[in-house]
């Protein structure tokens, strides 16, 4: 396939929430702030988002992908006046954007939205969702005032939430492939030879990470994996850390691919602990299926720190202690060595 084409097929969607296009990308724009540079081309500037027909405004700039494959346009416009009825297109009076419903206050974000449809004597099927800032438009209301609106600082990055079919499809086949990978992203994912190579803290210092939902962290990496890793992998070469396998390995449906899901866990004096971190492995099915024992296969590896998990936390403190004080099963952990039974959650 066509790089572009499958850039085109499986890009990976542009859904921010209102509250993220009001602190990410207007209110910075308003304030001549810092925007995520992940996102600048995605909305154009123009002085005026009704001069035009819909169609035409389409037709001269690109668009962001939207869900399954829509299309979407983002615009910073000034605006005058309130707009509440409605504004004209162009200059013949043939052509108008209608509100519909009433304007929408969101709620803690001081923030609006209006939603309007376009219409002439027929209507074509053009939407607009349009974005502004409370205190901006109370003081811009009146007529021939203009205010800034759309469609953050960093304190508000738009979260890269992936979702399992996106991850394999956008970013895993066309880096085995070495086709084209979304621009975006190319800097969120990190090449290393090895994930297992380090503990997981020691590679979170060692890279940027990408924003996940509620200002969680997560990284991203392309890593080669010998052999099938089916129970675990050791990290470092003493063997007192281990990747260890949670569940089953997950067939991604339709997809050609699959995920395992790994937690970390140490040796400590006291027993074996998990300090909170978790992996997401995903790897292509035929690709697995061609490798065998010291046959390098390559994965896209997300790691990040389970939501449960804070310092000091009875997974991260307490649970070594009580793991010590229970009488061992057999293949359990006797404190001499590192046996994989030790560790493995299968």
């Amino acid at each position: 396939m066509d790089p572009s084409a499958a850039a085109e097929e499986f890009s990976i969607p542009f859904l921010p929430t209102e509250g993220e296009l009001l602190h990410c990308l207007l209110r910075p724009k308003i304030a001549g702030a810092y925007i995520d540079s992940r996102f600048t081309h995605l909305v154009h500037d123009i002085h005026d988002v009704f001069a035009l027909t819909p169609d035409h405004l389409a037709a001269m700039h690109t668009h962001a992908p939207g869900a399954r494959g829509d299309k979407v346009w983002y615009f910073f416009s000034t605006r005058i006046g309130s707009g509440g009825r409605g504004r004209m297109v162009g200059g013949d009076g043939t052509k108008r954007w209608f509100p519909v419903g009433s304007k929408k206050e969101l709620a803690g974000w001081g923030g609006y939205c209006r939603r309007l449809r376009r219409k002439g004597v027929v209507a074509p099927g053009w939407m607009m969702l349009e974005y502004g800032v409370v205190a901006q438009e109370h003081a811009g209301s009146e007529d021939g005032i203009s205010e800034l609106t759309m469609a953050s600082e960093t304190e508000f990055p738009i979260p890269f939430l992936p979702t399992d079919g996106e991850l394999l499809h956008c970013l895993l086949r066309p880096k085995i492939a070495g086709a084209y990978i979304d621009s975006r992203f190319t800097d969120l994912v990190h090449d290393v030879d090895d994930v297992f190579a380090l503990p997981p803290d020691q590679l979170a210092a060692a890279h940027s990470h990408a924003p996940g939902a509620r200002g969680d962290k997560a990284w991203y990496f392309f890593s080669t994996r010998i052999g099938s890793g089916g129970h675990g992998r050791r990290v470092g070469g003493d063997g007192s850390k281990r990747w260890c396998s949670v569940g089953s390995k997950k067939e991604l449906a339709g997809g050609g691919g699959y995920c395992r899901r790994f937690r970390y866990r140490e040796k400590t004096e006291k027993g074996v602990v998990a300090p909170g971190w978790m992996m997401l492995e995903y790897g292509v099915v035929a690709q697995e299926h061609a490798v065998g024992d010291g046959i390098a296969e390559l994965v896209l590896c997300k790691i990040f720190r389970s939501p449960r998990w804070h310092s000091g936390s009875p997974s991260s403190s307490t649970s070594a202690s009580a793991s010590v004080g229970r009488k061992r099963k057999a293949g359990e952990f006797s404190g001499r060595e590192m046996p994989d039974a030790a560790f493995s959650e299968d």
